[in-house]
């Protein structure tokens, strides 16, 4: 097993109040709804969430995500995530925050995250895959926040 880890951070103005920006943060089915390549996910709690990430082949390495992760409100004006539990291969922690935009109506979100998944791949391929990965990892994270942009933006 290679451990991979990546990380994203934006600050982005969204056109949408900050109580609606921070309620879709906080919302696990709207998480659930935009998080992309799911098999499945599965409500544990009222504040943590099961996933199942869909299979994906790389050729010289497959990977299925699997990880619980807990959501909860950090203040009045943000939200945190860090998985939890054992038998996962993904470890991850977050934290969004808004505050008024620039404009009436608009929200300043500010979202970083970092993840690190746990690979089973030849050691020797490790290096040469390190950099892929991690870039990959960025890509995917930026991509969900774009979704749950995009989504909130349209209910308002």
């Amino acid at each position: 097993m290679a451990k991979f880890s990546g990380s994203y951070e934006e600050s982005l103005t969204v056109s949408a109040t900050p109580d609606d920006v921070l309620a879709q943060f906080r919302d696990l089915d709207q998480i659930v709804e935009h998080y992309g390549d799911l098999e499945s996910a599965e409500r544990l709690d009222a504040q943590t969430l099961r996933f199942v990430l869909t299979k994906q082949n790389h050729g010289v390495f497959s990977f299925q995500g699997r990880y619980d992760c807990r959501y909860v409100p950090d203040g009045d004006d943000a939200v945190s995530w860090r998985s939890e539990g054992q038998g996962g291969n993904i470890e991850t922690t977050g934290h969004a925050s808004v505050a008024a935009g620039p404009e009436p109506g608009t929200t300043t979100l500010r979202y970083q995250a970092s993840m690190t998944l746990d690979i089973d791949v030849n050691k020797m391929l490790a290096p040469v895959l390190e950099p892929v990965v991690k870039a990959s990892i960025s890509q995917q994270m930026g991509a969900y926040v774009k979704r749950m942009v995009k989504a909130v933006e349209r209910r308002s």
